[in-house]
């Protein structure tokens, strides 16, 4: 992947900058990967730009995009991944190749603070029982979810701890690396 790269820089349509998407295109950059943040806020532009020919890369999750992967207008190079992807085994993964940038993408669902503890727990024994229901089950085959991506009230806490340890590094690894340079 690494002399695929240096050759040509490559325009790479992330979210936006600074986002979850342009640190670890940086994170690559300062690895001497010649890569260009293009910022899309609006997802139709992002897959557009691809599709079109205005970027050359797409940084996005399997599911948003799956219409352009089953109609081929779109493949994956590269998951963010620490494990092989299901259905996608034949492609890189970071995890596999040794970069130590995963970032999981995820979804909250969130109630204001204060809210009657009794309110919370109703909610979210709610909320793990829908995770259990074969529909939602097939919602996450459909959107190339990880079958066990569903986190729980009890363990939400340390996910977002060790996902904002996970960014805060990355971001300071690029912070390093463009000082250094």
């Amino acid at each position: 992947m690494k002399k695929a790269v240096t050759d040509k820089e490559l325009r790479m349509a992330v979210t936006g900058y600074g986002s979850p998407d342009d640190m670890s295109v940086n994170f690559f950059k300062n690895m001497g990967m010649k890569f260009q943040s293009v910022g899309f806020a609006e997802p139709g532009m992002r897959y557009a730009s691809v599709v079109g020919g205005q970027s050359d890369l797409l940084y996005e999750q399997a599911g948003d995009i799956r219409s352009f992967l089953d109609g081929n207008q779109l493949k994956p190079v590269l998951f963010f991944s620490k494990k092989p992807v299901t259905g996608f085994e034949d492609v890189a993964y970071t995890g596999k190749l040794g970069y130590k940038v995963f970032l999981p993408q995820f979804r909250v669902i969130v109630v204001r603070s204060g809210t009657d503890p009794a309110v919370v727990k109703t909610l979210s024994a709610a909320l793990a029982k829908v995770a259990q229901a074969k529909e939602y089950r097939d919602y996450l085959k459909l959107q190339y979810a990880e079958a066990d991506s569903f986190i729980g009230s009890e363990d939400s806490v340390k996910f977002m701890k060790d996902w904002l340890s996970e960014a805060s590094a990355l971001s300071q690894s690029n912070s390093a690396t463009a000082a250094a340079k």
